[in-house]
């Protein structure tokens, strides 16, 4: 009796270890994804940013390995994380399989980083992989008239252009405005004007020319 029980002990730790020994393995490269946006084309053309990265995910064990799926996590209502093509699928022991994830941001984001991460589903573990969204927002400045013509002025006029400076973007103010003359004679006198310009915004400089400086 007690060699039967024994011979039985001994099968069923067999087949334990036999069954141990057949298991598939994820692993994922990269371990985290790192996707970054430069904000810089103006925001009233209505953008779309969005970028596609790959993520290999590999089975090195010894049976076949089962996606059963992958979550992507949103941060937040501007920033949308898509797998495309989500379904279920296989990879056979010793080979490797390429996602695509979509990563795309709303023209309206705000600058900073964002951690989200994606969650697969299979029969070996379930594998979360980090994903970091970086957006950093850009000024632009146009200036218009590009030049300044004050025609033909008398002796005692001092006769006034203005200049517009607008910040095209949208997204961050402009600052640090300073206006310097480059060269020429000093026979302007330059108004007072804020050194900042909210996005989108502009502000109006004016020129005025100096009497006893007229040619």
């Amino acid at each position: 009796m007690k060699l039967i029980i024994i011979g039985i002990l001994l099968i069923i730790l067999c087949t334990c270890i036999a069954a141990s020994a057949q298991q598939p393995t994820i692993d994922v490269s990269p371990q985290q994804i790192n996707v970054d946006f430069a904000f810089n084309i103006p925001k009233s053309s209505n953008p779309h940013y969005s970028k596609t990265v790959s993520l290999d995910i590999s089975n090195n064990g010894n049976s076949e390995l089962i996606i059963y799926s992958i979550t992507p996590s949103n941060p937040n209502s501007y920033i949308t994380i898509t797998v495309l093509n989500n379904q279920q699928f296989s990879i056979p022991n010793g080979s490797s399989k390429s996602i695509s994830i979509s990563v795309s941001a709303d023209k309206e984001s705000g600058e900073g980083t964002y951690t989200s991460y994606i969650s697969i589903a299979s029969n070996a573990e379930t594998k979360e992989v980090d994903i970091k969204v970086t957006i950093t927002h850009y000024a632009s400045i146009k200036v218009t008239p590009s030049t300044l013509d004050f025609g033909r002025v008398g002796r005692t006029q001092t006769p006034t252009e203005t200049l517009t400076i607008k910040e095209t973007l949208g997204y961050k103010s402009a600052e640090n405005i300073n206006i310097k003359r480059i060269s020429g004679n000093n026979w302007i006198n330059v108004g007072s004007y804020p050194s900042t310009i909210p996005a989108g915004g502009s502000i109006s400089v004016d020129f005025t020319m100096i009497e006893s400086k007229n040619p």
